[in-house]
């Protein structure tokens, strides 16, 4: 080899290409050792044949090729061409070949010569980038690109989705800086985390209130990113806009609602608390006074009844206009709860207004019916009762209950040594609430005697509060309560549930389907509604027949009852359930609902019971009752039966069903389990 030999093949491994000679004449060719390697080929002393050749690339590639030779031998005009050869191992590269003629000295040519070099990795990028400029092209967000290097940065490109989200042609804009977009609105505090971003050439991200060509607003994600160049200097902005117009709006509106009472649009306990730390802000720093009160509307309970929810609804939304008039511009009202509203109302107000109840002494008019509303109201002052929104509202909730205790229509301020009784209230609701979720209540169960065959005939659910330190607590400690704050319906329920649940887990062990677990039913459950579907549910779920259950109400129950729960008792009874009166006797003197409902049993109360042997009129008392049910068909037990004595006159007067700590105190239900499997019987 050659010295200029190796020069050459140094020169063609130096900058990657190959070179190549075909003799016309001979039709022979050949091949620098560069050209072996584009070729993925060992270098060999001959060229490839033309047959050899059309192996080595792709049918297109080498039809191009064979078209670009003829070309050149026929015009003699310098030619190149791109074709894709096919390495033995099965890689694809594309390589550039230019070739040109050699003539001899009559100029016929005698050879073509040329050169090849690898572009795959060019073509690959010219791809990507059409790629990528389609992609812009065709992008839903608007792209800018802009200028750095040039004073005010000027827009240099515009994608189509830019000129559809403005308005504006790219003709229009381009050489122009952006701010054309929000110019009518400069002060945007947006826009300086924009200029701060660039004069500190970061990226950032912002939402902007932007302008379209046609002067409608639309809200624009904004996307800033510098680009920098090989050196790191940033020669070009590039801006994505998104137009999210839709999405805050619809952002904006569920804020509102997670905000606002949609009953009234008054603000919610949420916002409540937000205006009440502003206040708190404001009033400490100008040292002023402001009043946080609870408007509790009295009887609200009996009002929706009467009218139903939806006339309910209206009469809140009247009290809510109301209680807006009262206050001042710079005041707040919200509803905190069902039937409770709130104020934050400044000293100035309260000097000008007052809280007069006369606010209420005008009825509110709800389909053209006169509804005439009193308030419990519970005051708290800021900074003298609390400096923040917990203690605030604690205080004036105990004033309000003060306020509700007291008869209601009245106004109560804060005193501290309300603190101590409704403190004990509140906390006692809290641990009841708290003992449902945490599933410390217990259901104990007292036999029932068949007063003939001293058999259990049924027993009573008797429930018990499990308290984590104040140890088992019996139903006077905590169902007034319950009653009160409504808790009673969940407790009433959860009481039915797991009476069913036992009554089915007895039947699995034979139970016999005449014995009954009898259940005290609460009347706010039966206002509620609560009580049909309930028992509805646990038939179909424990596949009873008839008798599972028997509901006990009281008297006075029934002798207040509506309408909807006489219906309510029949469909009860229709399921099978039975139906007995508890502490008969010592309710109403009419008889009436003897008559109008299927009653099963009769429970004396143990008041007659106790005396019964010792006192002339109990005894008589007992034995009219009895003597009364059996005649309309109705059998009777009678609770607290202490003694053997009790025990056998209640049996030789023929009541039918004995109850009380002679026989058996309330006892867990694995203790009657084990009577039920013993076949046990009592002495009566």
């Amino acid at each position: 080899m050659t010295p200029r030999d190796r020069h050459l093949r140094a020169a063609e491994e130096l900058v990657g290409i190959g070179s190549w000679y075909w003799d016309l004449r001979t039709q022979q060719g050949t091949w620098s050792n560069g050209m072996f390697k584009l070729f993925g080929l060992k270098p060999v002393a001959k060229a490839p044949s033309t047959d050899e050749l059309a192996g080595m690339l792709t049918p297109q590639s080498f039809g191009r090729a064979r078209k670009m030779l003829e070309l050149l031998v026929a015009r003699g005009i310098p030619a190149d061409v791109e074709i894709e050869v096919i390495h033995p191992d099965g890689d694809h590269r594309w390589l550039q070949l230019r070739a040109d003629i050699e003539r001899d000295a009559n100029g016929e040519p005698v050879a073509v010569l040329g050169a090849a070099q690898d572009v795959t990795a060019q073509r690959q990028s010219n791809e990507q980038l059409r790629l990528l400029r389609r992609v812009i092209q065709s992008a839903a967000c608007g792209i800018v690109v802009a200028d750095a290097l040039q004073e005010d940065l000027p827009l240099v490109y515009v994608n189509p989705a830019f000129e559809a989200m403005t308005g504006y042609r790219a003709d229009e804009v381009l050489g122009r800086n952006c701010r054309f977009l929000h110019s009518t609105e400069s002060g945007q505090a947006a826009l300086n985390e924009v200029r701060a971003a660039l004069r500190e050439q970061r990226e950032t991200r912002v939402l902007l209130r932007n302008f379209r060509k046609d002067g409608q607003l639309f809200l624009n994600q904004f996307l800033l990113s510098p680009v920098r160049n090989a050196e790191g200097k940033v020669t070009h902005y590039v801006g994505i806009q998104e137009d999210v117009t839709e999405r805050e709006m619809a952002r904006q509106r569920v804020a509102e609602h997670t905000m606002t009472d949609p009953l009234t649009s008054l603000p919610n306990r949420y916002l409540l608390m937000d205006r009440v730390s502003q206040a708190i802000g404001v009033s400490a720093a100008a040292q002023q006074r402001f009043y946080f009160a609870l408007f509790n509307i009295d009887r609200f309970k009996v009002i929706n009844e009467s009218l139903g929810h939806v006339g309910g609804d209206k009469v809140l939304r009247r009290i809510a206009e109301r209680l807006t008039k009262m206050v001042g511009p710079a005041d707040t009202v919200a509803r905190f709860g069902a039937d409770v509203f709130a104020l934050i109302i400044s000293h100035t107000t309260i000097a000008r207004n007052g809280f007069d109840l006369d606010l209420f002494d005008t009825p509110l008019m709800v389909d053209d019916t006169d509804v005439f509303v009193t308030t419990s109201i519970g005051i708290a002052e800021y900074p003298t009762h609390g400096h923040d929104f917990e203690t605030l509202f604690r205080h004036a909730e105990i004033a309000m209950y003060q306020a509700k205790s007291s008869g209601g229509n009245r106004v109560e301020f804060f005193r501290p040594e309300m603190d101590v009784g409704v403190s004990h209230r509140l906390n006692l609701e809290h641990e009841i609430r708290e003992a449902l979720a945490a599933q410390q209540f217990r259901l104990l169960y007292q036999p029932q005697i068949d007063a003939v065959t001293g058999r259990i005939c049924g027993v009573e659910a008797l429930i018990r509060w499990l308290h984590p330190t104040r140890g088992v607590l019996p139903p006077a400690a905590f169902i007034p309560m319950a009653e009160e704050s409504g808790l009673i319906v969940d407790i009433g329920n959860w009481v039915l549930e797991e009476a069913a649940r036992q009554r089915a887990a007895w039947r699995e062990i034979g139970v016999e389907d005449d014995v009954v677990i009898c259940v005290n039913a609460s009347p706010l459950q039966f206002r509620r509604g609560t009580v049909l579907p309930t028992l509805l549910r646990l038939k179909r779920e424990y596949g009873f027949d008839s008798g599972f259950l028997e509901i006990e109400v009281t008297e006075s129950m029934l002798m207040d009852s509506a309408g909807r729960m006489i219906e309510d008792l029949m469909a009860i009874r229709q399921l099978g359930v039975k139906l007995s009166i508890d502490d008969f006797g010592t309710g109403y003197s009419s008889l009436a609902y003897l008559k109008r409902l299927p009653i099963d049993m009769i429970k004396i109360d143990r008041a007659f019971v106790n005396d019964v042997t010792t006192d002339p009129n109990d005894a008589v008392i007992c034995t009219t009752i009895i003597a009364l049910a059996h005649n309309l068909g109705v059998k009777v037990c009678a609770e607290g039966v202490e003694g053997q004595e009790q025990s056998d006159f209640l049996r030789q007067q023929q009541c039918d069903v004995l109850q009380g700590y002679h026989f058996s105190a309330p006892v867990l239900p694995d203790v009657v389990t084990d009577m039920f499997t013993s076949g046990r019987r009592f002495q009566t």
